[in-house]
């Protein structure tokens, strides 16, 4: 599939996900409606993986790129920075190793599943 499609296709969950998450006044980020979107399409066979696979695996080999332009507005408040840099970095660890556990933990319960399911 056309990788512009493929753009447009989760550029659309994208947008879905922030009409919800508006028009429903959601406490909840639109992008993260949108991811969730995604993943049911996919649970359910409406949009298949290799709609997506192309552009998904180039945006996700190019994140990096994304987080230039947040990284040098930064560097606007070098000051205010500089005053809280230890609670920043003691933030940044907990919400790692609570991130990496989250991670972990769902790949352990997914693959859990899959086997049962695979089972019976």
């Amino acid at each position: 599939m056309d990788p512009l499609l493929q753009l447009g296709i989760i550029f659309a969950f994208t947008f879905a996900g922030d009409l919800l998450s508006k028009g429903l006044q959601l406490p909840i980020p639109g992008s993260i409606i949108g991811m969730v979107l995604t993943l049911l399409a996919l649970l359910f066979g409406v949009v298949k993986e290799r709609h997506l696979d192309k552009t998904g695996d180039f945006l996700l080999s190019h994140m990096t790129f994304f987080f230039i332009a947040p990284a040098v507005g930064l560097l606007g408040y070098a000051d205010l920075v500089s005053s809280i840099w230890l609670r920043l970095i003691l933030v940044n660890l907990v919400s790692f190793f609570l991130c990496y556990l989250s991670a972990s933990w769902t790949v352990v319960g997914v693959n859990a599943l899959i086997g049962r399911l695979r089972r019976g």
